[in-house]
C-alpha cells in the first residue's frame, strides 16, 4: 500500500515536474529532504503528517537512484537509465 502512494504521489507530479530530479543539483534534492522533514514535524495531523512521510520517501528514492547512478560504472548506468520508467 505505502509504495502505491508513493507512486501516485510521483505520478500526480510528473505533469508538472517531470524527470526534474534526475537532473538537479543534489543540494536540491537535499534541502527538500529537509523541508519535507520540517513539514513532517509540524503537520496538524497524522493524514498531513502520512502525505508528508510520501513526499519523505519519494525524495529519499530519489537520492538514492542519484547516488547508484553517480556511483556505478557506465554499462550500470546504462541499465539504469533503461529502466528509470519503473521507478516514475
Amino acid at each position: 500500500m505505502f509504495s502505491k502512494n508513493m507512486y501516485e504521489v510521483l505520478k500526480n507530479n510528473y505533469q508538472e515536474k517531470g524527470d526534474s530530479w534526475l537532473t538537479c543539483d543534489l543540494s536540491f534534492l537535499r534541502d527538500k529532504l529537509l523541508e519535507e522533514v520540517n513539514e513532517y514535524y509540524t503537520a496538524e495531523n497524522d493524514i498531513n503528517r502520512m502525505k508528508e512521510l510520501l513526499d519523505i520517501s519519494n525524495i529519499c528514492l530519489f537520492l538514492y537512484v542519484r547516488c547508484m547512478f553517480t556511483s556505478a560504472d557506465a554499462k550500470i548506468q546504462e541499465h539504469i537509465k533503461e529502466n528509470l520508467g519503473i521507478i516514475i
